[in-house]
């Protein structure tokens, strides 16, 4: 109850840029908080240092100079998120940050919310979210949270790579043990005024066995297949187009299912999300009008025979302003309509948000 009542409150952020004796031995290998660039803590780009609240970033090279093949292995190591799963890639997976549930941790990729509906609590899934093709990701920890509506206890915000200018190819192959091996390539390129990335991933792993109890010690394995897709265009100067889709298919093996419980168990997950937005840049300020849908179906099986099933689907609409005509104070407005259902179940939301950040001074900013 307590917690509500603070989520109710408005959100009041100060921040004071503290800058290390040795900054300038740093800035080589870290950016600059006065010069790194985030969206994820008030949706519209600026500095970190004007952000009042906590932010993590990872760059696509920070992201595979950890190594792993899910994208929570990397983010658990992350200030205050912590990540736990069921045994091994591809089984269930919670990501909290700062303490908070799973289920309300929010998980956007360019843009489209990758929530299941077809679960109780309409949470992330991230167990079925790899690091492969991953550009950049924003992690938002604290109470600016509540400008993405009350399923927001954390955001982590997920980007495709910004294509080259010209056409640009890169597969990957990597291999591991317990038959662990993944086959990834990407294509992105700009001609005239459109830009393209696509982007597939194909993982499988014969995994291990993870629960003690299964006397017949079979390996509980994981497939994965996703593609992803963006495609922006210029109409104008001013106007901007762009369409994302994001496809995942993945099949885990796992034990303790049915009654008598047996442990020849596998669930079946699909995700269907596409975003298609309208952005308009003026000079003092910019708007963007959104649409959102996504679908999932899972399905469960127990030695083979079809156990549970369950799928949902999310639609939306946004909108997203902001101004920025007086010197030293930007304001940022929102609104949107969402609409979620699973079988006979439907959930309607609709929210407004509104932020003002000023500038005290020349080290002081307010939110």
């Amino acid at each position: 109850m307590i917690k509500t009542y603070f989520r109710l409150l408005p959100a009041l952020a100060l921040s004071l840029p503290l800058i290390p004796l040795n900054a300038q031995s740093q800035q080589a290998t870290n950016p600059s908080p006065f010069t790194e660039i985030v969206v994820v803590a008030s949706q519209v780009p600026q500095p970190l240092v004007r952000t009042g609240t906590s932010v993590s970033t990872l760059s696509a090279d920070e992201i595979r100079a950890h190594g792993n093949f899910a994208l929570s292995d990397v983010l658990r190591q992350l200030p205050a998120v912590a990540a736990s799963n069921a045994g091994g890639t591809g089984q269930p997976t919670s990501l909290r940050i700062r303490g908070e549930e799973g289920f309300r941790t929010l998980l956007m990729y360019d843009g489209m919310r990758l929530s299941d509906p077809s679960t109780p609590q309409i949470g992330p899934r991230f167990d079925q979210v790899l690091s492969s093709s991953v550009g950049r990701v924003e992690v938002l920890r604290g109470p600016q949270g509540l400008g993405y509506g009350a399923d927001a206890g954390g955001v982590v915000s997920i980007t495709s790579p910004v294509a080259a200018d010209a056409l640009s190819a890169v597969m990957d192959i990597h291999g591991g043990e317990r038959g662990t091996r993944q086959l990834s390539g990407q294509v992105s390129g700009k001609a005239d005024r459109t830009a393209y990335f696509v982007a597939v991933t194909d993982f499988r792993t014969d995994g291990f066995n993870a629960r003690q109890s299964d006397s017949t010690q079979d390996l509980d394995g994981y497939e994965n297949a996703t593609w992803h897709a963006t495609l922006s265009h210029a109409l104008t100067d001013q106007w901007q187009l762009q369409l994302v889709h994001r496809d995942t298919r993945g099949e885990t093996m796992f034990d303790g299912c049915g009654f008598p419980t047996v442990h020849d168990c596998r669930a079946d997950y699909e995700l269907q999300a596409t975003r298609l937005s309208l952005a308009y840049q003026a000079a003092h300020g910019n708007h963007s009008l959104a649409y959102g849908d996504s679908t999932t179906d899972r399905q469960s099986y127990t030695a083979g025979d079809a156990a549970f099933g369950a799928e949902g689907g999310i639609a939306r609409w946004e909108y997203l302003g902001s101004f920025n005509a007086l010197n030293g104070l930007d304001l940022v407005i929102g609104a949107d309509l969402e609409s979620a259902e699973t079988g006979t179940r439907e959930r309607d939301n609709r929210g407004a948000h509104l932020e003002l950040m000023s500038d005290l001074s020349e080290y002081w900013f307010l939110s």
